[in-house]
């Protein structure tokens, strides 16, 4: 790690960077002055100075996608007050350059869904894809989303997870005129955008750090016996709970369960639930 670097801390804001492809990031790394760092396992990462944005180039396709979210996310503990966003193109029946947040997700193989939570902007669902697409009729399409999630609902939880995709392709301009440059030129387009959605999930980020600090977990560790990662599993959950719902009393929850695993398995539901537009 470059020595102007400050070494990563539980208590430092943190976001997780992901594109497919190194034209995507290239006006990111730029932007956000990334600077190179190789890992002690091989492959390498991008890191800003104070540590707080970290990116990740995974490769095309959603097997590509999972691979590196899950290298990138083996740590859970490291996780526990960071956001991952990915940022990439995408096909659709929209103007091209114009920029979506994604709320719901599809795997066209497998025909299963997922529904991460997204921003105050504008949004579509989209379907991801093993090959590139010409036919635009399942609104937006890619080649990674749905193993990034897939990959990272392993790690951690749905409201860590944010999708912005910007329009490359569509039955007017099909992928035929994509080349990194063009790529490249789209991303700088949108950048405003998306160090909007960044500052935002780093703020999202500061807030998770600040009330975990003040979390009381001793009526919950007093009745139920947690071990040392439950603890942590616990007091993550109780953060965002609280965050996100006023006076929240998660006694009130708890009544029916018996075990730690159903204390844990209860409040992730109630989560869940909660996760909307933020």
């Amino acid at each position: 790690m470059s020595s102007i670097m400050k070494p990563y801390s539980l208590s430092t804001p943190k976001i997780y960077i992901l594109t497919a492809l190194a034209c995507e990031a290239k006006p990111l790394i730029a932007a956000l002055k990334l600077q190179k760092t190789e890992l002690p396992c091989g492959g390498h990462v991008y890191i800003n100075r104070d540590n707080s944005v970290e990116l990740m180039i995974t490769g095309v396709g959603p097997v590509k996608a999972a691979v590196a979210t899950a290298r990138l996310l083996r740590d859970k503990l490291k996780f526990r007050h960071a956001y991952l966003l990915n940022v990439g193109i995408a096909g659709g029946e929209k103007p091209i350059g114009a920029c979506y947040c994604i709320h719901k997700i599809t795997d066209a193989d497998l025909q299963k869904s997922w529904y991460p939570p997204f921003l105050k902007k504008a949004t579509e669902g989209l379907t991801t894809f093993n090959a590139p697409q010409t036919n635009y009729s399942e609104g937006l399409i890619d080649m990674e989303a749905s193993g990034i999630i897939q990959a990272a609902l392993s790690f951690i939880t749905r409201d860590q997870i944010y999708f912005l995709k910007i329009v490359s392709d569509n039955p007017s301009q099909t992928t035929h005129t994509i080349n990194a440059s063009y790529v490249s030129e789209l991303i700088n387009d949108n950048l405003a955008t998306i160090v909007e959605a960044i500052d935002a999930l780093i703020q999202k980020s500061t807030q998770l750090i600040e009330y975990s600090v003040t979390i009381d977990v001793s009526p919950i560790t007093d009745k139920w016996h947690f071990s040392h990662y439950q603890q942590h599993q616990l007091r993550d959950l109780l953060t965002r709970l609280a965050i996100r719902i006023d006076d929240f009393e998660p006694l009130e929850l708890l009544d029916d369960a018996k075990t730690s695993r159903d204390v844990l398995t209860t409040l992730s539901a109630e989560l869940d639930n909660t996760i909307e537009i933020d």
